[in-house]
């Protein structure tokens, strides 16, 4: 009896600690944001909304630089007029996260189903972001400031639990234009 009663509660245990929230048709999270954050403004003032910016590389706390791109792959920021943003991880990379030589990126890479939501909005004068992303079995709303340098964006995300996740550094791509005609974001 006492065995019956731990497998039951083991398995209860496992089941409540998974995200069970809205997917994309590709298992990305869609959650419902406060609505006041979203306002309808349009592209900002130096968002670039017609391309893609990629991740080059993080800057951490102790002024340490890690380039993500040999490391880990190459993630995407994409900033759709309406005040969305999709983030696309490592595109270019295999299910185990190994990175994939030569890879000849395609329109479908782009499909912001395949992404984590979004939004950027103004607030005080700053451009502000509003990512959900999976942390420990749930989706979470991870906040950021984002700077823009000419074609640079410095992504810093505010704390998040006892851990900062550091600035992220974006540039804008020169993936085609053409891979991101057609494309709207389905939250």
């Amino acid at each position: 009896m006492v065995r019956v009663f731990s497998c039951i509660l083991i398995v209860a245990l496992l089941q409540s600690c998974c995200y069970r929230g809205l997917k994309s048709s590709y298992g990305f999270p869609r959650k419902d944001i406060s609505k006041k954050v979203l306002l309808k403004q349009g592209s900002i003032d130096g968002v670039d909304t017609k391309h893609l910016y990629v991740e080059k590389y993080i800057l951490t706390n102790i002024g340490k630089k890690i380039n993500v791109l040999k490391e880990n792959g190459s993630s995407f920021l994409k900033f759709y007029p309406s005040g969305k943003v999709s983030s696309f991880p490592l595109v270019n990379t295999t299910e185990y996260n190994e990175l994939i030589p030569n890879y000849q990126f395609k329109k479908s890479d782009f499909d912001p189903r395949k992404s984590f939501m979004g939004y950027y909005y103004l607030k005080e004068g700053a451009i502000n972001m509003l990512g959900v992303h999976f942390a420990e079995c749930n989706a979470r709303n991870i906040p950021s400031k984002i700077t823009v340098k000419g074609d640079t964006l410095f992504v810093r995300s505010r704390k998040y639990g006892q851990q900062n996740l550091g600035t992220k550094v974006y540039v804008k791509s020169d993936i085609p234009v053409g891979f991101l005609e057609g494309w709207e974001p389905d939250w």
